[in-house]
């Protein structure tokens, strides 16, 4: 990547992406040589949401296998509108203690009994916090759920927000991730407006 000015000030970006030890031997002789290398440079998004106008990103999201999570043929809204309004909070939380569900970071803590213990433990005000921090050195199974299964990170926010009687849901969204930001809130007020957040739940 080269960040230049040119003769009008204006900041000019050379990107090229998906180097191969050949790629980057083509484009350094092209250079030596005084060659236009502008044929080079990315001219496109990265694959899946990452090319959506509210995000335009490069970023690929490089999946070998997608697993059934991101298969999934997923119906925004679903649980909170079928299931959600029929269950009392202790009925979801028993039903996701059967399922066997378990957090996606290294300690694989049941789900189910993490929300017991907060619907059990005392206090005035309950927060959910989604921690979109990628702990795992070398993994980037944060960024790939929030670029293209947003809805389902937010729908499980909310789930667990009813069974553990929280008011409030807080997503963090680490720096390099800010990109993201205009893509989130607009899923965050499509559900605004179809009431899948707010008084209603």
């Amino acid at each position: 990547m080269r960040i230049f000015k040119d003769y009008k000030n204006r900041v000019v970006l050379e990107l090229f992406t998906n180097l191969t030890t050949f790629r980057v031997k083509e484009i350094v002789l092209a250079m030596r040589q005084g060659k236009p290398v502008e044929k080079m440079y990315c001219t496109s998004f990265g694959g899946g949401k990452n090319s959506s106008p509210l995000i335009e990103s490069i970023v690929r999201n490089n999946i070998k296998r997608s697993g059934p999570l991101l298969s999934l043929n997923y119906v925004p809204g679903q649980v909170l509108e079928n299931k959600l309004t029929l269950m009392t909070p202790e009925e979801v939380i028993d039903e996701i203690k059967k399922s066997h569900l378990r957090g996606r970071g290294g300690a694989g803590f049941p789900t189910g009994l993490k929300w017991q213990f907060c619907r059990r433990a005392k206090g005035e005000k309950k927060y959910i916090f989604c921690n979109a921090d990628e702990g795992e050195p070398g993994t980037f199974k944060d960024r790939v759920l929030l670029t293209e299964k947003a809805e389902m990170v937010f729908e499980g926010m909310t789930v667990s927000a009813y069974a553990v009687g929280a008011t409030e849901g807080i997503l963090y969204l680490r720096y390099e991730y800010k990109y993201l930001e205009r893509y989130l809130e607009h899923v965050l007020q499509e559900f605004r407006d179809k009431e899948w957040l707010g008084k209603k739940i």
